[in-house]
């Protein structure tokens, strides 16, 4: 009687699925080309995968930039509600500094001297500025200087330029809304 093929058979995946001939139980492995064709895939969606991390730093700073701009938007807004005093928020150009400050009578921003802090009204604190990287370039499409402000009324109303920032390939636009005073924070595409 002759010896079965399967039992001698060093290879596991000739011992399964039930094959009838020594033909059939072959092993199939993969070739040079299979496995290089299969890196190559793998080497591709590496590099694209590096590509967006290294760009997305930039993206990230301008992100959190204005959303840092946006909450002191909103807490000059809401301390205007609070206090029933218009407030400014003005940019000082050469710093890239933007900060909150009462407005007098005139609508300008009012002086303040060490005699007229109280409790409710106290100096600037750095919650009341925002300093941007100096590398986040500051646009204001409807404005021709570049002094700005954005005042925020008691009433909830607000006035203010569409500012766009940009750093690298990356775009931002703030605008308020005069009506409702609500701030939108928008990415700019290249479609846009």
């Amino acid at each position: 009687m002759r010896r079965n093929q399967f039992q001698s058979d060093p290879w596991p995946c000739s011992m399964h699925s039930g094959m009838k001939n020594h033909a059939d139980a072959i092993c199939r492995r993969f070739t040079l080309i299979e496995t290089l064709v299969v890196l190559a895939i793998a080497t591709i969606i590496t590099g694209g995968a590096l590509a967006y991390m290294l760009r997305s730093p930039s993206s990230l700073v301008l992100s959190n930039a204005a959303a840092a701009l946006e909450q002191l938007m909103l807490t000059a807004q809401s301390q205007a509600s609070l206090r029933g005093v218009a407030r400014s928020l003005k940019l000082d150009a050469e710093q890239n500094i933007f900060s909150i400050d009462d407005l007098n009578d005139e609508g300008m921003p009012k002086e303040h001297t060490e005699l007229d802090h109280t409790a409710d009204d106290m100096p600037p604190t750095q919650i009341d500025m925002l300093r941007l990287d100096s590398d986040i370039v500051l646009e204001f499409p409807d404005l021709q200087e570049r002094s700005m402000q954005y005042i925020f009324f008691p009433d909830g109303s607000a006035s203010g330029p569409e500012l766009t920032l940009s750093l690298k390939n990356h775009r931002r636009r703030i605008r308020v809304s005069r009506l409702t005073g609500t701030i939108h924070n928008e990415n700019i595409t290249d479609e846009d």
